[in-house]
């Protein structure tokens, strides 16, 4: 997705309006709206990065017109952005006095939008309030409705989730929004208004939830153990796989070690890590990581450990000690008691258990208690302890969250109660976190836990989330080692701005240094300011009143009014040269105001460096230099005392970031530590160190994001959703809409107010424009959180908060002139190529080359340049500023473009076919980049503006943003024309016109530049890394298909309908395998450098080699070093060389000379050319040309003018064009010369010769500076020998011609320090390690940081464009190793091209099989791509799936029972047959269906789905004390209150044989009520007889709209999930579900159900005019009502039945004759019957008749079955074939028959056990007559089978 900036576009706050403005024209309401369009577009263009000259040229007519009519308004920090942007394009470049030398963009930063917040789909959506759901969800009543004649505001603040219950809690999402209406309070809105955003109104995005467990790396589950990713992690981190040290015992150590180091290094310093900011001063605040340290994470597991030996958490006397003695009876077992402790921690923090705690009031003094007692006015008391209970009120219950929430990961809090982390979450909110005074938070057994702790925690946990959610999709984590900063790191000082600072916050009140806080707040949070000025003010106020009425200070325009003009003023530089030439300006005569113009400027007060500042203020003792001979200072010594104290203080941080972030890289960091190379080995004990390299602190906890594509999300964005979640009160924002009549006129207005987020977190404050505002008690949290950049002008951070925050900095290289002195830019990198990346960074290492055979032009490796293959979210140039010659700027970065990462992804998407597509049409191939391109147009889907999309791309180069000479003057001219109110309507529009079109030349001019360089100058290597990627992951899948077949034989059979979803998820393992292991000799397209074998054998280095060994050549051409070489040496030597003796040459030479390190024996080549030598065996006679030339060089000139001689004249004669092509060809000297610069510059099979191939003869050559192409300067900076200037006249055969004379100036050498003794033809062979471009790179893992590093090409941005599947199993890479999971988990896949499945599958499948596999796969329901399905409402569903295994403890074959049967009204019960006439009539509560088991001390509560259901310690309690026995009932969860319904299991006993009244005595006679459980009471069940039902019935119903009315002699039936014997009576208005079967026969639709059957026509409409089988006779509607009733359950069964009725099973129409002949009518019927008409014997004869195929027959059943079991027939917990009533009640006779017992096994609640004759639900004795007999379960295993 793009986001845009978040800005308030409909309103200008704080109009002020002149009298122009009022004019009636309305002039005024439009110059607004166009003043906020522009902006709004202008912000928009800094966004993207996009060319902005349109849009400034608007943005500033816009604000000029906004002047002219008086409009005035207070400038936010878009309009503040703007402004500085636009300032500085109209800088032009290196011009004009004050002007901005260089670039005019280089001070300009696109982080100064970092901090503004982008559109996102999430706004307003961060759960904040209790839902129904929670109940729930935790057991616990913490939602409840909203009482009559309450505000829904009201309402909402009571439903605020507690700070209490946050920590158990991690940021949800919501699928709406809040909004109240104010002209109806107690009206709630949750449905899309026009209040709400687009995305909302239009029911985009709903449902997509970035911190949910299907999304979020630390929480999703893991397919191996079931437990989310956070358990695997600490797991790792607490214990060592090995028995050895655990990680976090190391970290003890390490930690202990690194404080240590960093205490002393900054014992001297003010500033530090662990010092803090400013420290000794009132200031001082622990801003990064703390004090001393109180605990460990080790320490705080092991104080939690013994405390769970002790029991310590259970209250109950009796229970904790059995809990003891049953530990005591593990450990002598032999259990490893400290992870069964770490399993029973986990096991509570993977739940939404609660805990209570009653708190009582303050007890109350002596005073107060006999003043209550004395108190006439209030009822009289008996005594003191009355009055003590009535002053402290009843103890209020504080309920605290067990589970694991974002801040207890984060905090490092797992090993804390519940309570305690409240404490530690109530301390936060008090004191922050960098309150020296508050660094510690004691908890109740007085053990102390630090902030320090919290802090490196927070580190590292939370870095590489907030990495994750900010890295671009398709890139993992960084894996580049860190960088290590030093004070040589840039060509920059750092101090720019510090001064103005420091003036800016020295506070004066009554004319002296105030002492207190600068500003307060009033009751209503109204900011007051507490001073009367700033010394920034005072020193202008001072300056300004020597020259009263001068304006002195302003830098606007002169006619603004005096208010503005206040604004407009600013100090300025001030140094000894700012002085010489304000004084050589004021001798030629200019007055001061004159002097200073240019050099006061709106961001002048940055240059004012200290020097300046005290020669600006000056001094008592001396006149001032400039003003007038002023004595005595500017400002009194007190203030400038302060001033330089917090200058010195400023300064003081900014020379300490470099060092503070240095010691906080070791918390920071996780693989991507700094190299051991680069650290000094006493520091390497401050990380892990992990197979021979150096981990960081963060890498225990970083390994589940680094290896996930990252989320592509704007770093405000997480850092809003964060702040969302964490804020104690909500935020609303007031947006009123107009109300439109039908022609369009407003006929009202209603007022809506959004709830927008929270209002104050830690993190900060929520603004109205959403962006939040940093907290200053909590930097040490936050800094890594939220973006800072610093002014324009500004080159060093001086707060906390700049020296900690991972933005506005750079890439560190040597010698770079950064736009500040932060360059830690490294430690963010993703890389495809991290070893080669460290090893090239700083240039090419002395023993790699450039392989030349792969790049023969390459100069150097850059892997930073290659934006595809490279990637930091906080550090990459928004655009490319680049300019040659000594005096331009070097490129300097800026933070990352949203545009671009949302443009990359819209590309990948589109190449590898997931916009608009399902994994059942998926394309076929991956679409090739270059395809791409061509058809870009075509393939961009409608309403997306390919030009955008293409021009924000980070691997397409982008326009140089230059101004030509002439336009700012232009631009200039015509704003004071402008600014004339004489100008003439008709001007004013002339003009407007004219600068659009200058702007709209300059655009037009770069797009061509663009179009020039080949379509949008597309990276080369981009198709090549994506394809190369995509195959690798293919050959890993392959790989890892035997190992997942081992475990699922048929996981990708081609009738398995869960095939398709299969492939998926082995291929997207096969992705992550890649990251997680590198592969099994997996590779890929990437850099890779080898050691290649050079064949050195050649004649010619040999014939070459020994001539210049000859006594003669030595003799003439030896030459030595020389350092700084005269002219007159270098002449020498080109006299030897045989080279021209101009001016190039000698330069040449020169450095030549200074690179030898001995003697030589060198030439040129044109002197070797006319040494008579037959250097060419095939034309020996070629270089008789060059014999005894004195000059090469001039001989080439000289052949080429006499070649033209005979050339035609006419420029556009084809015939002179065609001799320019052929004059070398003509003139035999270029060829002989061109034939030898070739021959020596080539080794074996013409490839290019290697250094170390010469170097075996001792030769060497040396190259002349080669030219860059259409420029006229070289590559390496140094003179050209021959340079051609393009476009002059005869430039292309000067071109051709200089060519060869540069290679004539090539020098050959033989130097005999490197050459060996003996020099033959056939020398030994060398190696060298080259680097190139390789199609069969090597892939390493990306914690091995060597080899390449793939994309990720399969799972990137899943959560957007994946379909929702459900695979038989999952792969894990835990120790690198991959593990076949057997609990899968919901998972988002993208579409995969077909071909790769297909080829991950070819050795099995061949193309008809592929097809199944995509004709047979399902989507779940609502399981679209959210990125490709508009308008959902609601939350996704809950996934069920056909193949799931419930995981209940409790045997499968005791489900949960509901009544087959429902009435409407008693009288219904006569339609029903089969029952005693003795009842047991219970109100049915509406709630959550739990079975609880209670087993020793454990309780364990399961939902109908078997998922453990979270409740409250309070409950557990309960459940322990309501029975001293064990058990298993079936009850009711109610809004944290849990009524019991019947009884399972009853002291080891199984009592689902007793009657319904035997097991309702039961319940009442062993059981007792213990808030909140509820046992059956008269007040909710009655046991009765026929006479007495209705009574019964009457009573009940006036409490329930629902009764459960069960016979009375009924037993609890095992393996059915519908019981035959209960029957629900609920109104009719209400759903209620009962089993039931259907079909179409002929022209009629057949609703079977329990009692009767009902036929309906069949209709367009769809099912008319229905009638009752048995109805019908018995004159009773009561089945057609049923029917009715269960019409939502039915009518999209119908639709599916109808549709599938001519079809065949594969979805062909079915031709009658093709049934099969053998099939009897007869055999047809019973078989169809036995199916329950789900198989049709005439169409699916092969199913039918052929044994071979019966997995086929049982999977068509199934997957029908499934089909409606989801989406047709039924409510959960329904499953499979039961839900449909398929073998319920299908023996010889109906339960609705005769009473008379026929055929037991026809019985729904028959278990194939042998009845007595007697009434088979009468037991013959109380629990425990036959306790082995019931615990015997062989029968069911036997029936298993």
């Amino acid at each position: 997705m793009q986001y845009a900036p978040r800005y308030a576009s409909s309103e200008l706050p704080q109009l002020c309006v002149g009298d122009e403005g009022m004019s009636g024209d309305g002039m005024q309401e439009d110059s607004i709206d166009v003043y906020l369009r522009h902006r709004d577009e202008l912000l928009k263009a800094i966004y993207s990065g996009s060319d902005p000259s349109q849009e400034v040229g608007d943005f500033l007519l816009s604000t000029i017109n906004l002047k002219n009519h008086g409009i005035e308004y207070a400038l936010k920090d878009e309009d503040i952005v703007c402004l500085s942007y636009s300032n500085f394009i109209l800088k032009q470049e290196g011009g004009g006095e004050g002007g901005s030398q260089g670039n005019p963009m280089a001070d300009y930063r696109p982080a100064m939008l970092m901090p503004i917040p982008a559109m996102h789909a999430y706004e307003g959506r961060v759960k904040r309030h209790w839902t129904k759901a929670d109940n729930k969800k935790h057991g616990y009543k913490f939602h409840s409705e909203q009482k009559p004649g309450q505000s829904a505001a009201d309402h909402l603040k009571e439903m605020e989730i507690p700070r209490e219950m946050r920590h158990g809690l991690w940021p949800e999402i919501l699928p709406f929004t809040y909004k109240l209406d104010r002209d109806n309070p107690e009206t709630l809105i949750t449905e899309p208004t026009e209040s709400d955003t687009e995305q909302i109104q239009q029911g985009h995005y709903l449902n997509i939830d970035p911190f949910s467990e299907k999304s979020h790396p630390i929480r999703r589950r893991r397919t191996d153990t079931g437990m989310p990713e956070w358990e695997n992690v600490l797991r790792n981190f607490y214990f060592d796989k090995e028995g050895g040290t655990s990680l976090a015992e190391q970290s003890m150590g390490i930690e202990d070690s690194h404080k240590e180091y960093h205490d002393e290094e900054e014992k001297e310093h003010k500033h530090g890590f662990y010092k803090g900011m400013h420290h000794g001063r009132a200031g001082h605040r622990h801003s990064f990581a703390g004090g001393e340290e109180t605990t460990h994470q080790h320490t705080l597991r092991m104080r939690d450990m013994e405390r769970w030996r002790s029991g310590s958490h259970i209250r109950d006397d009796e229970q904790r000690e059995a809990f003891v003695r049953d530990l005591d009876k593990l450990e002598r077992a032999g259990t490893d008691m400290e992870k069964a402790h770490f399993d029973w921690r986990m096991k509570l923090l993977d739940s939404h258990n609660v805990t209570e705690e009653g708190i009582v009031g303050e007890e109350p003094s002596q005073e107060e208690i006999m003043g209550r007692l004395m108190d006439t006015t209030l009822p009289p008391l008996a005594n003191e302890e009355e009055a003590k209970r009535e002053l402290m009120g009843d103890p209020i219950s504080k309920t605290h969250a067990h589970g694991m929430g974002w801040e207890t990961y984060n905090y490092g809090l797992e090993f804390l109660s519940p309570k305690e982390r409240s404490m530690v979450l109530d301390h936060i909110d008090k004191y922050g976190t960098d309150n020296p005074k508050h660094q510690s938070v004691e908890l109740e057994d007085g053990h102390k836990i630090s902030m320090t702790r919290l802090k490196k925690n927070f580190m590292h946990r939370n870095g590489a989330e907030d990495d994750y959610f900010s890295r671009r999709q398709g890139y993992t984590g960084a894996n580049a080692h860190s960088n290590i900063e030093s004070a040589e790191d840039t060509e920059i000082g750092g101090d720019e701005g510090m001064v103005s600072a420091a003036l800016r916050s020295t506070y004066i009140k009554d004319g002296r240094v105030m002492d207190g806080e600068p500003f307060e707040y009033d009751s209503n949070d109204n900011k007051i300011q507490m001073f009367d000025n700033t010394a920034f003010d005072e020193l202008m106020e001072n300056l300004e009143a020597m020259y009263e009425g001068d304006d002195l200070l302003h830098h606007g325009a002169e006619d603004e009014d005096p208010e503005k003009k206040r604004d407009n003023r600013n100090l300025f530089p001030f140094q000894q040269s700012d002085r010489d030439r304000i004084l050589e300006r004021m001798n030629r005569g200019m007055d001061l105001k004159q002097a200073l113009k240019g050099i006061v400027r709106r961001d002048s007060d940055a240059l004012l460096s200290k020097e300046g500042l005290l020669a600006l203020v000056g001094s008592q003792d001396s006149l001032h230099p400039i003003f007038g001979g002023q004595s005595g200072p500017l400002l009194p010594d007190e203030i400038m005392g302060t001033v330089m104290e917090e200058l010195e203080s400023r300064i003081g941080a900014a020379k300490r970031a470099k060092a503070i972030r240095h010691a906080m890289m070791a918390h920071r960091t996780g693989i991507n530590a700094p190299h051991k190379e680069d650290l000094p080995e006493e520091q390497h004990g401050h990380f892990y160190e992990s197979e021979g390299k150096l981990r960081g602190l963060a890498w225990p906890f970083s390994a589940p994001f680094i290896h996930r594509s990252g989320a592509n999300m704007q770093k405000t964005t997480h850092a809003e959703l964060l702040h969302d979640h964490l804020a104690d009160a909500s935020k609303f924002e007031f947006r009123p809409r107009e109300i439109l009549g039908e022609n369009g006129e407003v006929i009202g207005m209603r007022r809506f107010a959004n709830l927008v987020g929270g209002e104050s977190s830690w993190i900060g404050d929520k603004t109205n424009d959403g962006s939040i505002s940093a907290s200053m008690n909590t930097i040490g949290l936050t800094s890594q959180l939220l973006p800072h950049f610093l002014p324009a002008g500004v080159k060093s951070h001086h707060t906390a908060h700049g020296i900690a925050a991972k933005t506005d900095t750079f890439s560190a290289r040597r010698g770079t002139r950064g736009r500040n002195i932060k360059n830690s830019g490294d430690g963010h990198v993703s890389s495809r190529h991290p070893e080669l990346f460290r090893l090239t960074k700083d240039g090419m290492p002395k023993d790699m080359q450039i392989d030349r055979e792969i790049h023969p032009r390459m100069q150097k490796l850059v892997l930073e340049k290659d934006t595809f293959a490279h990637h930091n979210p906080y550090v990459e140039t928004n655009v490319v500023r680049t300019k040659g010659g000594e005096s331009g700027r070097r490129e300097a970065g800026g933070d990352v473009s949203i545009s671009r990462n949302a443009a990359q992804t819209h590309l990948l998407s589109l190449l590898h076919g997931r916009v608009n597509r399902g994994l059942r049409d998926a394309i076929s191939y991956p679409v090739p980049f270059r395809q791409f391109i061509r058809n870009a147009d075509k393939m961009m889907p409608e309403g997306v503006d390919l030009a955008d999309v293409m021009g924000n791309l980070p691997l397409f180069s982008k326009p140089v943003d230059t101004m030509e000479a002439g336009f700012e003057d232009e631009l200039l001219a015509a704003e004071e024309a402008l600014n004339d109110p004489n100008t003439p309507r008709e001007q004013l529009q002339e003009i407007s016109e004219k600068i659009r079109g200058m702007l709209g030349e300059r655009s037009a001019a770069e797009r061509q530049t663009l179009t020039d360089s080949g379509g949008f100058g597309a990276d080369k290597n981009m198709e090549s890394m994506l394809m190369g990627d995509h195959m690798a992951v293919i050959r890993e899948a392959k790989r890892l298909r035997a190992m997942v077949e081992r475990e699922f034989p048929d996981a990708f059979h081609p009738d398995n309908p869960k095939a398709l979803v299969n492939a998926h998820a082995l291929i997207s393992g096969a992705q992550r395998s890649l990251h997680h292991t590198g592969g099994e000799n997996a590779s890929t397209h990437g850099y890779e450098a080898r050691q290649e074998e050079l064949e050195t054998t050649s004649d010619k280095f040999a014939t070459l080699s020994t001539l210049l060994q000859q006594d003669a050549v030595k003799e003439n051409h030896t030459i030595s070093p020389i350092r700084n070489a005269s002219n007159k040496e270098a002449d020498m030597t080109l006299d030897k060389l045989g080279l021209p003796k101009d001016e190039a040459h000698r330069e040449y030479v020169k450095k030549w000379l200074s690179t030898l390190s001995a003697d030589v024996v060198a030439m040129s080549v044109g002197k070797l050319a006319g040494l008579g030598i037959p250097w060419n065996a095939d034309n020996p006679d070629m270089f008789s040309p060059a014999l005894g030339l004195d000059s090469t060089h001039d001989a080439l000139d000289m052949a080429l003018m006499n070649d033209k001689r005979n050339w035609p004249t006419g420029s556009n004669d084809p015939n002179r064009k065609n001799a320019l092509k052929t004059f070398a060809q003509r003139i035999p000297l270029h060829s002989a010369i061109s034939w030898l610069g070739n021959h020596f510059k080539t080794a074996e099979r013409n490839r290019p010769v290697s250094e170390k191939q010469l170097s075996t003869y001792g030769l060497a050559i040396h190259e002349p500076p080669k030219q860059v192409r259409g420029k006229t300067h070289s590559r390496s900076g140094d003179p050209l020998l021959h340079p051609v200037y393009e476009g002059t006249k005869g430039w292309r055969e000067a071109q051709r011609q200089n060519r060869v004379k540069d290679i004539a100036s090539h020098i050959v050498m033989f130097d005999t320090g490197i050459a060996p003794e003996q020099i033959s033809s056939e020398m030994p062979s060398v190696m060298e390690n080259r680097v190139g471009m390789r199609s069969d790179a090597s892939i390493g893992s990306i914690e091995s940081q060597t080899g390449v590093v793939p994309m990720d090409v399969i799972n990137d941005g899943a959560m957007h464009t994946g379909e929702e599947g459900l695979a038989e199993f999952g792969l894990e890479f835990d120790g690198g190793m991959p593990v076949v999971g057997t609990n899968p988990q919901p998972t988002n896949y993208n579409p995969i091209p077909r071909m790769s499945v297909a080829s991950v599958l070819d050795e099995t499948h061949n193309p008809e099989h592929i097809q199944m596999m995509y004709d047979a796969h399902e989507p779940l329901p609502n399981s679209s791509a959210p990125l490709n399905t508009p308008g959902l409402e609601g939350t996704l569903p809950s996934q069920y799936d056909w193949q799931l295994v419930g995981k209940a403890d409790v045997p499968k074959e005791v489900p949960l029972i509901e009544p087959m049967h429902r009435i409407f009204e008693l009288e219904d019960m006569s339609q029903l047959r089969g029952f005693t006439g003795e009842w047991v009539v219970s109100v049915h509560r509406d709630g959550v269906r739990c079975k609880v088991t209670k087993k020793g001390n454990k309780v364990k509560l399961q939902n109908e789905k078997g998922e453990e259901q979270s409740t409250s310690d309070e409950m557990r309690a309960s459940l322990r004390s309501t029975c001293k026995n064990n058990y298993i009932v079936d009850a009711t969860l109610v809004d944290g209150d849990l009524f019991i319904n019947d009884i399972l299991m009853y002291d080891n006993d199984q009592v689902m044989e007793l009657t319904t009244r035997e097991r309702v005595k039961l319940l009442r006679g062993q059981f007792d009520s213990y808030e909140p459980v509820h046992i059956p009471s008269p007040s909710d069940i009655r046991v009765t007889d026929e006479v007495g039902l209705k009574n019964a019935v009457e009573s009940l119903g006036k409490e329930s709209d629902m009764l459960l009315i069960r016979d009375a002699k009924s037993t609890y039936m095992k393996g059915e999930e519908k019981h035959p014997k209960w029957v629900m009576l609920a109104k009719e208005e209400i759903l209620y579900h009962i089993p039931f079967t259907m079909e179409i026969d002929d022209a009629h639709f057949i609703l079977r159900l329990p009692e009767d059957l009902v036929k309906y026509e069949m209709s367009e409409e769809g099912p008319i005019n229905p009638v009752a089988a048995v109805g019908s006779v018995s004159d009773s509607d009561y089945s057609v009502r049923l029917a009715k009733s269960l019409q939502p359950y039915w009518e999209r069964g119908f639709a599916y039945l109808k549709g599938e009725k001519h079809k065949t099973p594969d979805g062909a129409d079915w031709d009658e004759e093709e049934a099969d002949e053998g099939m009897t009518d007869e055999r047809a019927r019973r078989i169809e019957h036995q199916s329950a008409g789900i198989l049709k014997p005439k169409k699916d004869s092969n199913i039918v008749l052929k044994p071979k195929d019966t997995l086929k027959a049982l999977l068509l059943i199934e997957k029908t079955l499934d089909k409606l079991d989801k989406g047709f027939a039924g409510h959960y917990p329904m499953s499979g074939g039961r839900g449909l009533g398929i073998d319920v009640g299908d023996g010889t006779e109906s339960p609705r028959g005769p009473t008379t017992l026929i055929s037991e096994q026809s019985l729904p609640d028959w278990d194939m056990k042998k009845r007595p004759g007697t009434d088979p639900e009468k037991p013959e004795d109380y629990p425990g007559r036959r306790k082995k007999a019931a615990r015997n379960a062989k029968q069911y295993n036997e029936n298993a089978s």
